[in-house]
C-alpha cells in the first residue's frame, strides 16, 4: 500500500459513519459508478438538504479510505442506517441513478447492491422506483 493511501486510511479512521455521513457516502458511491460524474448527479446531491459541507467532507474522507471502490461502501451504509433512513436513501439513490433518465450498467448494479443490503420491503421498492423513474422521464425537450 502506498503511503499516500494509508495516510488518507489514517484520516479517514477518524470519522465517525454516522447516518448522514453514510447518506453522503451512498450518494458519492452512486455518483462515481460509472466513472462519470454527471451535472445532473450533482444537482440531485445538491438538492439533499441534510448534507451540509461537513457532512460531505466527511463522506468524501470515508469514501477515499475505502479507495474510491463504490461496491466496498454498501455494507457499512446499511449498517449505518435504519430501515426508515435506508427508503430514504434508496429514493435519493435511484434519483442519483437514474438522472439521466435510464437506469442501466455499474449504476444498476450498485443500486442492486444497495437494495440486497437494506431492509426495504419490495412494496416501498417498487413505489420509490416507480416515483423517481416517473420524475426523471426525459419528456420535457432541452
Amino acid at each position: 500500500m502506498s503511503f499516500l493511501n494509508k495516510l488518507g486510511k489514517m484520516f479517514a479512521a477518524d470519522t465517525e459513519l454516522t447516518p448522514r455521513v453514510a447518506l453522503g457516502l451512498a450518494c458519492l458511491s452512486m455518483i462515481a459508478a460509472d466513472g462519470i460524474i454527471e451535472e445532473e448527479e450533482i444537482g440531485v446531491l445538491a438538492s439533499v438538504h441534510v448534507l451540509d459541507g461537513d457532512t460531505l467532507n466527511q463522506a468524501i474522507r470515508r469514501f477515499r479510505q475505502f479507495g474510491g471502490v463504490a461496491g466496498d461502501c454498501v455494507a457499512p451504509v446499511a449498517e449505518a442506517l435504519n430501515i426508515e433512513q435506508q427508503q430514504t436513501c434508496l429514493a435519493i439513490l435511484f434519483d442519483i441513478a437514474m438522472a439521466d433518465g435510464r437506469l442501466a450498467g455499474d449504476e444498476k448494479r450498485l443500486l442492486e447492491q444497495y437494495i440486497d443490503h437494506f431492509s426495504v420491503e419490495t412494496a416501498a421498492l417498487e413505489t420509490i422506483g416507480e416515483v423517481i423513474a416517473l420524475k426523471n422521464r426525459p419528456v420535457f425537450p432541452r
